[in-house]
């Protein structure tokens, strides 16, 4: 078996030139691997000898190519040998990249899972935070209102709070207040604000300045025409106050009168098409059906010099003395001598101040020259006043129309040889206005919830401030669980309004000082 490698200095040394003359490769192979190689080369020599050209040109020229004697064609083959050294290099630059690629792939798999891990506690405490702040809004029971210092369940703060109430009542103990002081508007509002001082309340007062009119004088008188004689003069007082209408036309007037039923647009239409005359003349009508303004307003257009107001017994229903009642304070029946005072201002068109439609009234506003007030006199009488002049009314044809005054037909006349001598002196001023207004901070501070009643009345007692009453004896109760750590989910306000008997000038001025506000934070 001829040798299969060729030795030139050493039998473990082999020295093998390829086409390059300048590549020389030397390699180590120990004996059982040259027999194996040898044994190989001499089964497939043929298909070497056909190959070994193309595979030498195909090769790169890192490899060494060692000649094979060839015995029968005396050709050598040259093979490929890879250098012991090269490759132990790649191998070692390959598990270098191993190394490193081993070493970011698992950097990545950690960030990934740090980044889950994080993103996992972030998605937790957005969760908390949504349920923290918008849950109160969504459910009333679910929510997370311990947070903010609410220990009480629903059921709790109603069992309190009616409980409160109903074991110790104090609308008594208010109404006997008032009854010691006038509450004309501006007016004794320090009483009322101390009791709300000390509730736990944040309490303060809402100042404006309004116009509005105060009564000098007034007179009512019957005179007989032919005799000149002056037959009655009305009282037209109630208590120590003098009678007279929030926003009435300062002026008198003189002549003869007509009855126009409710003073509104049909009933005078009923006058006109019977050819009733009430230009010049002085109106009588009685409460009813429209507002106090309107039936001011109704008899201007027809032409009215002025307009005198009553209540008749009729329109109160069942507890009248004709059903046989009889009057406050002896029975349900009412007063011959209670007086109803409304507002003469258009309010129905626009209510509050009317010198600063659409702003608030405050001491440097920009006025102008009221256009919603009436331009007659107009005063309300009781039923006492205002008998003695209807039973005078005996002319007219028949309207139809019915009522409770004694020895009166309900007859439109004009009067025949009676006229009336009228005068209502008035005098208009700035003055100030003071609304209480008690905030209970509630957890949602961004909507509230406003709970208000009028406190100012302009004579007497009783009307409007019932429902004060009954806002103060509510807000009580409120206290009552405030004190308990109660704290509601909305901003609660209880407001005592001021100056309502005018036009409703409290809370109009209010409601037109906080209108950009309002409009977000209120509750509709």
């Amino acid at each position: 078996m001829p040798e299969p490698f060729p030795n030139t200095n050493d039998a473990n040394h082999l020295n093998y030139n390829t086409s390059n003359p300048n590549i020389s490769i030397t390699n180590e192979y120990s004996t059982s691997t040259d027999d194996l190689l040898a044994t190989l080369l001499s089964t497939s020599q043929q298909k070497l000898n056909s190959t070994s050209s193309s595979r030498k040109n195909s090769l790169p020229s890192q490899y060494n190519y060692q000649s094979i004697n060839d015995p029968d064609n005396s050709n050598f083959l040259s093979i490929p040998v890879v250098s012991h050294d090269l490759r132990r290099s790649r191998s070692l630059t390959e598990s270098i990249a191993n190394s490193v690629k081993y070493v970011a792939d698992k950097t990545v798999q950690q960030i990934r899972r740090r980044r889950f891990i994080s993103s996992c506690c972030i998605g937790i405490f957005a969760v908390f935070l949504f349920n923290l702040i918008f849950l109160p809004r969504t459910s009333l029971d679910r929510d997370l209102r311990r947070l903010h210092g609410e220990f009480l369940t629903f059921d709790d703060c109603q069992r309190m709070l009616l409980t409160h109430l109903n074991f110790k009542s104090h609308v008594r103990e208010y109404i006997t207040d008032y009854e010691d002081e006038l509450h004309m508007p501006g007016e004794n509002h320090e009483s009322t604000l101390d009791i709300f001082k000390n509730f736990k309340f944040k309490t303060g007062l809402d100042k404006y300045e309004v116009w509005i009119n105060k009564p000098t004088d007034n007179w009512l008188k019957l005179f007989n025409d032919d005799s000149g004689e002056m037959i009655f003069k009305a009282g037209l007082k109630e208590s120590e106050l003098l009678n007279f209408l929030p926003y009435t036309a300062n002026g008198t007037a003189k002549s003869e009168f007509v009855f126009a039923n409710y003073g509104t647009v049909s009933d005078f239409k009923a006058l006109a098409d019977e050819h009733v005359d009430v230009k010049s003349k002085i109106i009588i009508a009685r409460e009813g059906q429209i507002h106090t303004s309107l039936k001011i307003k109704n008899a201007e257009h027809a032409g009215a010099s002025a307009v005198l107001l009553y209540h008749d017994p009729y329109d109160d229903g069942k507890f009248t003395e004709s059903n046989g009642y009889k009057p406050y304070p002896d029975g349900p029946a009412r007063s011959p001598f209670s007086i109803s005072k409304q507002t003469v201002n258009f309010v129905v068109e626009q209510p509050g101040d009317p010198t600063t439609p659409g702003w608030s009234s405050t001491l440097f506003s920009r006025r102008i020259k009221p256009e919603t007030v009436p331009k007659i006199p107009s005063i309300s009488l009781s039923y006492a006043d205002v008998s003695p002049i209807l039973q005078h009314l005996l002319s007219g044809p028949d309207m139809g129309w019915k009522g409770d005054v004694d020895g009166y037909g309900y007859l439109p006349g004009p009067s025949t040889g009676f006229s009336l001598d009228f005068g209502n002196l008035v005098q208009y001023k700035i003055k100030p206005i003071y609304n209480i207004v008690n905030e209970i901070t509630g957890v949602m501070r961004d909507e509230e919830v406003i709970v208000g009643a009028n406190r100012d009345i302009i004579g007497g007692i009783g009307g409007a401030n019932l429902g004060h009453h009954a806002l103060m004896e509510l807000a009580r109760g409120f206290n009552e669980l405030v004190k308990l750590g109660w704290k509601p989910l909305r901003t609660i306000k209880f407001i005592s309004w001021d100056g309502s008997s005018y036009g409703q000038l409290g809370s109009t001025e209010f409601g037109e000082k906080f209108v950009k506000n309002r409009s977000k934070s209120s509750v509709q």
